[in-house]
């Protein structure tokens, strides 16, 4: 058993199309789906604030080009026993993706048509990703803050696989701010070229091009909640 819910599509998770981060940053292993936390009898509701919150997701090529942007929160809620994080979940909407490094108009509309499209996100399919809290555990902070290491289910084109990646839960009056990051192999929920339906021909390219876009792509969010 673990502690927590949020929901994130993360999506975001986003740029899993150009999924990566660069630099040799290796993805978080991922396991099977775990239970949902549960927060005891006294714990606050805190809704999120989706004006103030968001998922950013960055993504890069062996070319070594990579590309990086947003996407909205939807709706969320975390739970809080005093200040201690119990459990939560968020809502992210797939269909927000921006890019926000090509400035090229053509450009950029391409790169959001391909990650919405059946061979990656399939947005109009699954409009929506989760990522609800099985775990969390209170640690030393790190250089950057990090006080926490949250474990979770994130569901990203109905499949759902349990993460854990550190982050940085800080709770003033009635307000709480939670911010983490993690890489994912977008291969383990399917984000893939699609070769079900093509020629060997086109299977030879789709194979080529998910060689060339990395695997690994980053989700980080920020998120204020408020009581």
């Amino acid at each position: 058993m673990k502690h927590n819910t949020i929901k994130l599509s993360m999506i975001l998770a986003s740029a899993i199309a150009l999924a990566s981060c660069g630099g040799g940053v290796k993805s978080t292993e991922s396991k099977d789906a775990d239970s949902a936390a549960k927060a005891g009898a006294g714990a606050q509701s805190y809704q999120v604030d989706v004006t103030k919150s968001s998922v950013k997701w960055k993504g890069s090529s062996s070319l070594g080009y990579a590309h990086f942007g947003t996407m909205s929160i939807k709706s969320g809620s975390l739970m809080m026993e005093g200040a201690a994080l119990k459990a939560g979940k968020f809502t992210i909407d797939m269909a927000s993706i921006k890019c926000e490094d090509l400035t090229d108009a053509e450009k950029n509309k391409k790169l959001i048509t391909h990650l919405s499209d059946t061979d990656f996100f399939a947005v109009s399919k699954f409009p929506e990703a989760v990522f609800e809290i099985t775990g969390i555990s209170a640690v030393p902070a790190d250089s950057v803050g990090n006080n926490s290491i949250i474990e979770g289910n994130l569901t990203l084109k109905n499949v759902t696989r349990n993460i854990a990646f550190p982050a940085k839960v800080v709770s003033s009056g009635n307000q709480v701010t939670a911010e983490g990051k993690v890489v994912i192999n977008r291969l383990d929920w399917g984000v893939n070229y699609k070769r079900e339906q093509a020629g060997l021909a086109e299977k030879a390219m789709m194979a080529i091009k998910d060689g060339v876009v990395k695997k690994e792509i980053e989700i980080g969010f920020n998120i204020t909640a408020l009581k």
